[in-house]
């Protein structure tokens, strides 16, 4: 799919302090899953999610949908002074239920990554006893009611699998069945995708960027200008579940804290990788 906002445009700076001269250049894409109490860090507490919003709202941060943050660093568009994304993946109903009426009070939108074949069903993709195994899943009409409210709805495949090692048909059909159901619901394009558990590889990266504009991995780095459009760098939102966290994302601090946590997810998948290798012996 050719994008329908990919340009070759530079960034303009102005000399007279316009928003191109002071905005920003990248911008913290926050990945959410649950908004209801229970094991991190799938769930995120709904009163440390307000508690959250409410000191980025104090602290002036617009509010962009993952679409329109995308659009923005791909064709070199002004970014607010301190940008920021909500995302939520697998489209819970403590999404609707929670997180909604919270950002509404803070004029935010939001954007969620909808699990199409489980709309009105739980999370069956988690093992049994696992953090995410029987959340309940927004139905249908609570996904539509979220995009009446302003927000953006986008796909994270039909059925939640693991698209790396899937044969290519197969990556097509988890990838099309979504789209093409939101496209229905909605009655409006589907421009932005989220890779199920974060991971991708070069023909699933190819597969996603044939029908979305923009596709999401998650991580812990904010998207930038050069931001691969089919790989949109996101935040683990567990990562800012203190205020010192959410006071500094916009800061020289806050992006040595990020760095500081890739660094730590690498060791973590390197560490289990290896255990994983010594019980297969």
């Amino acid at each position: 799919m050719t994008s329908a906002f990919r340009s070759t445009r530079r960034p303009t700076r102005s000399a007279a302090g316009s928003d191109s001269d002071s905005g920003s250049d990248s911008v913290p894409i926050l990945a959410f899953h649950a908004v209801e109490r229970g094991p991190g860090p799938l769930c995120f507490p709904p009163e440390r999610f307000a508690a959250l919003v409410a000191r980025l709202r104090r602290r002036g941060v617009v509010a962009l949908t993952a679409g329109d943050a995308a659009r923005r660093l791909a064709n070199g568009d002004p970014l607010p002074e301190r940008p920021v994304v909500f995302t939520f993946d697998d489209a819970y109903v403590s999404v609707h239920d929670q997180a909604l009426p919270i950002l509404a009070d803070a004029g935010y939108p939001g954007t969620v990554f909808a699990v199409t074949g489980r709309l009105g069903g739980i999370n069956d993709w988690d093992p049994p006893g696992s953090a995410g195994h029987g959340l309940c899943v927004m139905s249908a009409v609570q996904l539509v009611a979220l995009h009446q409210a302003g927000w953006e709805i986008g796909g994270h495949s039909h059925n939640h699998r693991r698209l790396v090692g899937l044969s290519e048909p197969e990556v097509r059909r988890e990838i099309a069945s979504s789209s093409e159901y939101l496209q229905t619901l909605l009655g409006c394009p589907v421009p932005c995708f989220a890779y199920p558990f974060g991971e991708m590889s070069p023909m699933v990266r190819r597969v996603a960027a044939e029908s979305h504009d923009a596709c999401f991995a998650i991580g812990a780095a904010c998207a930038g200008r050069h931001s691969p459009a089919d790989a949109i760098e996101r935040v683990e939102a567990w990562y800012l579940r203190t205020s010192w966290s959410v006071e500094h994302l916009h800061s020289g601090v806050g992006t040595a804290h990020l760095a500081a946590r890739r660094v730590s997810r690498r060791v973590g998948r390197q560490v289990r990788r290896f255990t994983a290798a010594v019980h297969q012996r």
